[in-house]
């Protein structure tokens, strides 16, 4: 959940001028992914980070439309529950977010944080208030990331990047990565493993295949390249359950039935 969401990503980039069969979420907004601590996939959650105005509108942008279709359709599939929640981007605490989904019959409603954490409680997460225990990016994004922190003991919880298509239906899922680590080099992260899990198990529920696509930034000058795209498939079922794939040129990953 990165600040300015993607914004000069080349890989985005080159998907948006050259295809037009792959969906992800824009800036403020996010496909989430909530399970618990044994990377069991509980609640998806379309997350939009919303001017005052908006939040008090009640009314969906076609751009939260596009992602909740998608989430509907990871949800149908997998019988994992969807839901809505929205909150005012440029407060300095998380003190109201509201809340929509089937189970309210598509009404928007207000709740505290407390009351949104019930909510998450009523899904079959384990919700508790403390730091959770994921170190890395301690850089709050946005006021929900940062309750998000706090709530988060014994959550985990990971974005969904990038999805392929194919009739308008969900086909793969990309999580990408990109560092300034050299490509040949470059691995998983460990810290990472138990997003990795959530979101094959969630995917494995829907026939959907997913993957970790990796590309080099280069640091001096700064440019990112999708030159050597790294591939790896994820698989929870399996004993490995990441095996890398190949180094492909970007034309060759393309072409790829990825």
């Amino acid at each position: 959940m990165d600040a300015g969401y993607y914004v000069g990503n080349a890989f985005y980039d080159y998907v948006d001028s050259h295809f037009d069969n792959f969906a992800y979420a824009k800036e403020n907004i996010w496909l989430l992914v909530y399970g618990n601590s044994r990377c069991e996939p509980k609640l998806i959650i379309v997350l939009s980070a919303l001017t005052r105005e908006a939040y008090q509108s009640n009314t969906f942008s076609s751009e939260e439309k596009e992602i909740i279709q998608y989430a509907k359709q990871i949800s149908d599939q997998s019988k994992v529950p969807w839901v809505y929640v929205s909150f005012v981007k440029d407060e300095k605490e998380l003190t109201k977010a509201k809340i929509c989904c089937p189970a309210l019959k598509y009404e928007f409603k207000e709740l505290t944080p407390d009351a949104l954490a019930d909510v998450y409680r009523g899904f079959g997460l384990f919700i508790v208030e403390k730091e959770s225990g994921k170190t890395i990016n301690k850089q709050y994004s946005n006021v929900y990331q940062k309750w998000q922190m706090k709530i988060g003991y014994g959550l985990t919880g990971s974005d969904i990047d990038i999805m392929k298509l194919k009739d308008g239906k969900i086909e793969s899922v990309y999580e990408l990565k990109r560092s300034f680590i050299a490509i040949e080099k470059w691995k998983p992260y460990p810290a990472d493993f138990h997003n990795f899990i959530l979101l094959s198990k969630l995917f494995n529920l829907c026939g959907i295949k997913f993957y970790i696509v990796y590309n080099h930034r280069q640091e001096k000058p700064f440019f990112d390249d999708i030159s050597k795209i790294k591939v790896y498939k994820i698989d929870a079922r399996e004993k490995n359950f990441y095996s890398l794939l190949g180094i492909y040129s970007t034309d060759e990953f393309f072409k790829k039935d990825f």
